[in-house]
């Protein structure tokens, strides 16, 4: 038996954790671990592994490859605590099957999936103004996205402003105070940036400026994935608040933009004609960088609905121009399309897709492999061939 602890839904994992250990006053969370360890392998002999003495390993999405002893000892401290409906389970980071973008591995949560790359890997900064009211470690604490406090808008306390060392409670196994003896609740933190906090608020799906522009009912996942996807395409590694938000109240006109400057660019240099060009020569990895954020389907990922609204309208005013001979792999058409490059093969056996070059003799062609047209991509999309009954569309019958 353990001494209960109030739990909270918008608690990390170690947070719950630490706090049950020292409520239950064990000296330190490797005391506890061990003592967790030793019932779950006295209950089942066979689960492998350690259950983690240090708190920055003790989630699930930590483990190489089974969590199974992990899972284990979670359902044995709720047990321990009475309490039920794995509210523990619920709290804490699972490894997703999803991707993001450049095969970026996701972890999930409340049915939500997330980049890992967003998680904070040093210090986990605190908003002294919550731990007033309750001591604890929110989960959006340990994304790099979070860098205010959506509840009392203002920044998150990152360093000690005592002897500045960074504020990591997983490392100081102490919540409320620096190791030096500061409490954190007793420092004043500035407002937060406004950009900052419309980002954090439209990541939390409170209602803000951004979702108008992104999509109201856009899913937090595909969010994360459109942050992401800016990060990514504009090579940024520092403070990206400002830039997004700006990039945001502009958007597609500024998207749209750039597209036509790659194309002009293309015509410029062009010493082949455009049927004889590949599409990542002149877009690079536009297609292929937005194909999982983390889904390809129109409805959910608005990077790629656009990209689309792009080449129609260009096709709607200029069907001829040569830019719609230009070549796509069976991977791009397939983000394209929203569909699986099964159903780009299935397209291109029964004649709907045109090949701009022509293969070898009873060679498959290659997914990455730049052989069909953008033109009879764009046809096969405007022939609303597809299902909607169907999570990614489905264009034609199995074979």
């Amino acid at each position: 038996m353990l001494n209960p602890i109030e739990l909270y839904e918008d608690e990390s994992l170690e947070s719950c954790l630490l706090r049950i250990s020292q409520n239950n006053y064990y000296d330190s969370f490797q005391d506890f671990s061990d003592e967790v360890w030793f019932h779950v392998k006295e209950e089942d002999r066979e689960v492998r592994g350690t259950f983690p003495a240090t708190l920055n390993t003790v989630n699930l999405y930590h483990s190489h490859t089974s969590s199974d002893l992990k899972l284990k000892a979670l359902i044995k401290i709720e047990q321990w605590l009475e309490i039920n409906n794995f509210p523990l389970l619920k709290s804490a980071l699972s490894r997703s099957s999803n991707t993001f973008l450049r095969q970026h591995s996701a972890v999930f949560r409340n049915g939500v999936d997330i980049p890992r790359i967003l998680l904070r890997k040093n210090g986990i900064p605190v908003c002294p103004e919550c731990l007033k009211e309750n001591e604890y470690i929110r989960q959006e604490w340990h994304f790099i996205t979070h860098d205010v406090c959506t509840k009392h808008k203002t920044d998150l306390l990152h360093h000690c402003p005592e002897c500045k060392t960074s504020i990591n409670y997983q490392e100081s196994e102490n919540i409320t105070d620096c190791q030096c003896g500061f409490k954190f609740s007793d420092h004043l933190t500035p407002q937060a940036n406004s950009n900052a906090l419309l980002i954090a608020q439209w990541l939390n799906s409170e209602n803000t400026k951004l979702a108008n522009v992104w999509g109201e009912h856009q899913a937090i996942s595909s969010r994360f994935g459109v942050l992401l996807w800016y990060i990514n395409r504009y090579n940024l590694t520092d403070d990206f608040s400002t830039s997004f938000v700006k990039y945001s109240l502009n958007w597609p006109t500024n998207f749209y933009s750039e597209l036509d400057e790659q194309i002009d660019k293309a015509k410029t240099v062009q010493i082949k004609p455009f049927n004889k060009i590949f599409f990542n020569e002149i877009f690079n990895r536009l297609l292929l960088d937005c194909r999982h954020l983390p889904t390809r389907e129109f409805k959910t990922n608005s990077i790629l609905s656009h990209i689309y609204q792009y080449f129609l309208s260009r096709y709607q005013i200029q069907p001829n121009s040569g830019v719609f001979s230009i070549l796509l792999s069976p991977l791009e058409a397939s983000t394209l399309l929203s569909c699986t490059t099964d159903q780009i093969y299935r397209l291109y056996e029964l004649g709907f897709l045109k090949l701009g070059v022509r293969p070898k003799l009873h060679q498959k062609i290659a997914s990455h492999q730049s052989v069909f047209t953008l033109s009879s991509i764009i046809l096969v999309k405007l022939s609303n061939m597809q299902s909607s009954q169907d999570e990614l569309h489905h264009y034609l019958s199995a074979w």
